[in-house]
């Protein structure tokens, strides 16, 4: 009994570790603020901002090549504030006809780089949209975004 005990622990202790999800590519952050209201996504949830139409709104976002060595070659960073039908739905693959503001950036990423932007843009009209920052030119596809409820 103790020889398969100790045969026990000797291969517990030489078991490797359950391996680690491999790391993102990018750490992604989306910032969408309204007057004093102000919603985060770092890609991991897709928070709703509600506010009252003729409120001007501010965007910032930011994308960081979180690997160590390699540099990542025309990525694609694009942004898009696009009408939606409901709070949640998934996003379209193109923006559609009432886009509201789109750009896009196209950028070599060296390891640890990264690329911002801040900008305002004018109220939009009461409906749902979604404001969305994704890397295109990647895989998989990074994105992090935020529903905005323009109420009247």
């Amino acid at each position: 009994m103790f020889a398969s005990l100790l045969a026990s622990i000797l291969f517990l202790s030489q078991a490797q570790p359950p391996p680690r999800p491999p790391q993102d590519l990018f750490a992604l952050q989306l910032s969408v603020q309204a007057g004093a209201d102000q919603q985060i996504s770092t890609g991991t949830a897709r928070p709703v901002l509600r506010i009252k139409s003729g409120t001007r709104l501010r965007v910032r976002w930011s994308a960081v090549n979180q690997q160590k060595s390699g540099t990542l070659r025309d990525v694609t960073l694009h942004v898009v504030v696009d009408k939606e039908n409901a709070i949640g739905q998934a996003a379209a693959g193109k923006p559609g006809a009432d886009v509201v503001y789109e750009s896009a950036l196209v950028m070599d990423f060296v390891p640890q780089a990264k690329s911002s932007g801040d900008f305002t843009i004018e109220p939009p009209a009461a409906g749902t949209y979604l404001v969305r920052v994704e890397t295109l030119g990647t895989t998989p596809v990074h994105a992090a975004s935020i529903d905005l409820q323009v109420n009247p």
